[in-house]
């Protein structure tokens, strides 16, 4: 741990920022998330209802709620149709609120992030 409380390696990654950095971000993380639910669909699936149905609970993500619910949905479809959906310009707004980042430890996620902070 760094002296801020922070995990040393948390820090060693300069972030870009704005809306088209963030979009990048966004959307490799998705594609790995994705990759993970492609490698074990049942595993993943059940991983993410459970943090749904966690989010769902919570009163202060009351007008995620149909956002989530679309999930639900979303989640019921095989996962090249899952992947489809979430990777369109369309999905943009489901990967605004998405559950899927339950399936990327923090480490995977920081490779990502110190992957495209190079570019």
């Amino acid at each position: 741990m760094g002296l801020d409380g922070w995990p040393r390696w948390r820090t060693l990654v300069p972030m870009r920022h704005g809306h088209a950095d963030a979009d990048e971000r966004n959307l490799a993380l998705h594609r790995l998330a994705l990759e993970k639910l492609r490698a074990a669909p049942e595993e993943g699936v059940l991983k993410v209802l459970a943090l749904l149905d966690r989010w769902l609970a919570m009163p202060h993500l009351k007008r995620q709620a149909p956002l989530l619910r679309e999930w639900r949905e979303v989640l019921r479809l095989p996962v090249q149709e899952i992947e489809a959906r979430v990777l369109s310009e369309a999905g943009q707004e489901l990967r605004q609120c998405s559950p899927l980042g339950v399936l990327i430890d923090p480490r995977e996620r920081f490779a990502v992030y110190r992957r495209l902070s190079r570019r």
